[in-house]
């Protein structure tokens, strides 16, 4: 009788409407199992509930791979999440906010050395060993990313297998495979992203600057600045208050753990209608904002601000690509104290932040 429900035009419902109740469903899940080769089984108790067994031939465990070499050891790369392979010169690698950055056909894409993320303890690659470095771009939460490794290794097909009740926990692996007469793991490339934006590394090559003042570190005349400008600002209770307007979840991200680290308190707006009510809302002490951004743009925002008593004297930094001289002198006209122009580094950050803080 369970067996019934797969029949194509049986329903249970005792009234048809236009999307349901037409005996339209688990036919047609049974027709996708069988074309896979596969089985399906229904077990049922009243009251209690049902269960549907899905039974699916071993073939489909078979996934397509990129295989790479990150400090020796060979990894695999699920092609599903690559979106392309790109080789570039080392020096075509820049600094955006403390983080490395090449540019993919207008697009700053963010990199991230596996080898530093996984801990690994082969060495890696040295600029001035390579004439190009090879990167894995993978597209994960809207935007492009770069894996820098070693060497592409080649593509191919493999059968993924699970880690076992041991080492199901292991973070960043999806699975592994036979490989040769080893082990190769499988990269979750989604779990490795989320693992480089939330600063979480495997090794670290040097310790973090502590919160506060002094967090600014090497950035030389912006420490002094930020220390000199208002010897009272040691005894202020409360921080320096800065609103971050910026459209882009990455740089944002970025730009506030720099911020952070030099003792500000930061609040985040997505464009300039959320920054507008924020602004409404709360004073801030510096206003940080992006050019380019849906509802209402830098330019807007910027003359808005300046129509309220609050800001007509709070400093504005405008941050965009658009570095061109028309784009400066609009920025200017509607009201901006200075202007950044991406990409760029930590420090030019750091030393407009202690310019007007």
């Amino acid at each position: 009788l369970l067996n019934l429900i797969f029949l194509p035009g049986f329903s249970t419902a005792r009234q048809v409407s236009s999307v349901s109740g037409r005996g339209v469903g688990m036919d047609v899940v049974r027709e996708a199992i069988v074309r896979l080769r596969g089985t399906i089984d229904v077990e049922s108790a009243p009251g209690q509930g049902t269960r549907f067994r899905l039974k699916l031939p071993l073939t489909l465990a078979i996934i397509q791979v990129l295989v790479v070499r990150v400090s020796g050891e060979i990894i695999a790369v699920p092609l599903s999440s690559v979106e392309r392979t790109i080789r570039v010169p080392p020096h075509a690698i820049t600094e955006l906010l403390g983080e490395e950055v090449v540019d993919m056909q207008g697009e700053q894409v963010t990199l991230v050395r596996l080898h530093d993320l996984l801990g690994m303890e082969g060495e890696a690659w040295r600029a001035e060993d390579l004439t190009e470095v090879p990167i894995v771009v993978v597209h994960m939460f809207g935007r492009h990313f770069g894996l820098v490794v070693d060497q592409l290794v080649a593509s191919q097909d493999i059968v993924i297998k699970s880690m076992g009740d041991l080492l199901e926990e292991v973070p960043l692996v999806a699975g592994a495979t036979l490989y040769g007469d080893g082990c190769m793991l499988i990269l979750d490339a989604g779990a490795v992203v989320e693992r480089a934006l939330s600063g979480a590394t495997g090794r670290r090559s040097g310790a973090e600057p502590a919160a506060g003042a002094g967090a600014f570190g090497s950035a030389g005349s912006a420490a002094a600045a930020l220390a000199t400008a208002d010897e009272a600002a040691a005894h202020r209770p409360a921080r320096r208050r800065v609103l971050l307007v910026e459209d882009s979840d990455m740089t944002r991200r970025t730009m506030r753990k720099v911020m952070e680290q030099a003792g500000l308190a930061v609040t985040e707006a997505r464009d300039g209608e959320e920054a507008l009510a924020l602004a409404r809302r709360e004073h801030f002490d510096l206003v940080s904002t992006d050019v380019m951004m849906p509802r209402v743009d830098g330019y807007e925002l910027t003359r808005a601000l300046r129509e309220m008593e609050a800001y007509r004297g709070t400093p504005i930094v405008m941050v965009t690509a658009k570095g061109d001289k028309i784009d400066r002198v609009r920025g200017f006209d509607a009201g901006v104290d200075d202007y950044l122009v991406k990409p760029f580094g930590k420090a030019e950050l750091l030393r407009v932040l202690g310019k007007y803080l």
